[in-house]
């Protein structure tokens, strides 16, 4: 029994030593335990067997950067077994200087053994060869900027020798406060620098500083891979090397805000123009537009003041959206600023425009200067203010005043006629005046009864004309989007219904017709002046112009005659 056991252990003795050969197992090694700060280790991680997994390089994170990483596997086969072999190569920069341990390092079930290596601060003589090919530089001009004014910063990479996987930060504001933004494209070109030649990478970003005091650029670091090659066909490869730069920090003190007028506003150089629309022949209803420009080198478009905010009194304002535009140049930016504004004059007189005054620091010369266009008085024809029709006389049943013209001295020769026949006693002064009288109240009825009922036929006839023309010349207007034909079309119209009293201007007839008619015009004055790309309300505007068509034809049906025949038949009395 006791020997059973003893060959039953044995058996599975024997069995397990192969098993075992073929676990997985991992070792590590460096290619060096001692480096400069400035150059990279190569950590190898070798597998045999299956380790069911990838090495876990997180520990790593900390202490170095992964800066390339490989993996290759092999195969044997002995004594008609097979074994797997891998192996991880992983090039590593170390972040700081000191004595770093690197840990175990899991691959799949298995971790690999901790490795010492010990990191030397400085660079070593080849990296200090090295650096001597790369160069990187932070600058700012002005350094003594005031407040709000534009600096410009500056990032230039100097180069001599290729490299790969090249990183570089951006700069930072630690201390102080401001505003900092690329500014521009990237730049790559070449420059002689003591007779070697250098290939430059560079960036520009624009800062504005928005408080006085200092103000301190981070500095900025730059990181990239050299292989440098060599060896022979059966010599180790040369280990890549790493190439660190750091610029140096930028301080700036930023000088306050002196004593100054209006908006603080520090550039290089101001300039403002304006254009009109409108003068030549302005009248109320139509439009007049102002356009100003503001060019501004040395302040970005966001922080341009606004221009035209003032309405004159007696106008209608529509602004247009502010247009702004920025153009970089060598020395920083030029930013535009362009404002619209079309007002519409609500009545006639004078209509004074102020003038638009910019004040501004100069940087260049440290004085505070002034840009200015000039105002305009305009004189606007049409009425001064809306017309009111005037009231009309209470009916108190006093006899009115004889109206002018050849009726009164004929009333006054029949009354004198009557002073001087009065005294006589003589009944036939009375049965002449009688029959005179009798006479001209019968003709007044006939021509009141025959004129009562063919003029409204007449003012259709004419106005239905009118408004025929009137159409027309609308579609035309429309079609041609034609301001000044469109205006004559209506004028017109407005002459034909109003011979005797017609409006001067838009702005009256809109006020004499009411709306729907008034908020048309203006609706066409605001899409002119603006330059809008909008359809004019052509048709709603001929709709309104039948609707009042309308109107009067039914008001001039619905009068009355002076004699109903009604009244006759009945035998009451005649108002």
């Amino acid at each position: 029994m006791v020997s059973r056991i003893r060959n039953t252990g044995l058996f599975l003795l024997i069995l397990w030593l192969p098993l075992a050969a073929l676990a997985a197992s991992v070792e590590a090694h460096l290619d060096r335990t001692r480096i400069s700060e400035d150059e990279t280790v190569t950590l190898t991680l070798r597998a045999s067997g299956d380790t069911g997994g990838q090495p876990d390089l997180s520990p790593l994170e900390r202490d170095f950067e992964i800066l390339s990483r490989s993996q290759s596997m092999r195969f044997e086969f002995i004594n008609g077994r097979s074994a797997r072999h891998s192996e991880w190569q992983f090039v590593l920069a170390p972040r700081h200087s000191g004595r770093i341990t690197i840990p175990p390092i899991a691959v799949g079930d298995e971790y690999s053994p901790a490795i010492r290596l010990e990191v030397v601060a400085g660079r070593a003589p080849a990296q200090a060869r090295q650096a001597e090919r790369f160069r990187l530089e932070l600058l700012a001009e002005p350094e003594h900027p005031w407040v709000g004014q534009q600096v410009l910063v500056t990032l230039r990479l100097y180069y001599r020798v290729d490299f790969d996987k090249g990183e570089i930060g951006e700069p930072e504001i630690r201390e102080g406060k401001g505003e900092l933004r690329p500014l521009g494209k990237e730049r790559r070109y070449r420059k002689q620098i003591g007779g070697d030649s250098w290939l430059v990478y560079e960036r520009r970003y624009l800062l504005i500083p928005d408080q006085p005091g200092r103000l301190v650029l981070e500095p900025v670091d730059f990181k990239a891979i050299r292989y440098p090659g060599g060896g022979g066909l059966f010599a180790p490869p040369v280990p890549p090397r790493t190439v660190r730069l750091r610029s140096a920090p930028v301080a700036l003190e930023v000088r306050p805000a002196p004593p100054h007028h209006g908006e603080w506003l520090p550039a290089r150089s101001v300039e403002l123009e304006q254009q009109w629309e409108g003068l030549d022949h302005a009248r109320a209803g139509e439009p007049i537009t102002r356009r100003v420009t503001l060019r501004v080198d040395g302040q970005p478009a966001d922080r341009l003041p606004e221009l035209l905010t003032g309405t004159p009194p007696a106008t209608r304002a529509y602004p247009d959206k502010p247009q702004t535009e920025e153009q970089e140049t060598e020395e920083g930016i030029v930013s535009l600023r362009r404002e619209q504004v079309t007002y519409i004059p609500q009545q006639g007189g004078e209509i004074h425009f102020p003038p638009l005054r910019i004040h501004w620091w100069n940087t260049r010369t440290g004085k505070e200067e002034v840009a200015t266009v000039p105002g305009r008085t305009v004189r606007v024809a049409g009425a001064p203010a809306a017309a009111t029709a005037p009231p009309a006389p209470a009916n108190t049943g006093a006899p009115h005043p004889a109206p002018s013209g050849s009726s009164a001295p004929a009333a006054d020769g029949n009354a004198a006629a009557a002073r001087v026949t009065a005294g006589t006693g003589l009944p036939w002064p009375w049965i002449a005046l009688g029959l005179a009288v009798g006479w001209g109240l019968t003709l007044l009825w006939f021509l009141r009864r025959r004129g009562a009922t063919p003029r409204p036929e007449r003012t259709r006839h004419a106005g239905n004309h009118a408004t025929g023309k009137t159409e027309s010349a609308l579609r035309e207007a429309c079609r041609k989007r034609d301001w000044h034909a469109l205006r004559n079309a209506l004028m017109d119209w407005a002459r034909a219904r109003w011979p005797d009293d017609p409006p001067h201007d838009l702005y009256a007839l809109g006020q004499r017709c009411g709306e729907p008619l008034a908020g048309l015009i203006e609706e066409i004055n605001r899409i002119q002046g603006l330059r809008e790309r909008k359809e004019w309300p052509c048709r709603a505007l001929q709709d309104a112009l039948h609707a009042l068509q309308r109107d009067q034809a039914g008001k001039a049906k619905a009068l009355p005659p002076l004699y109903p025949d009604d009244n006759a038949g009945s035998g009451k009395a005649a108002p």
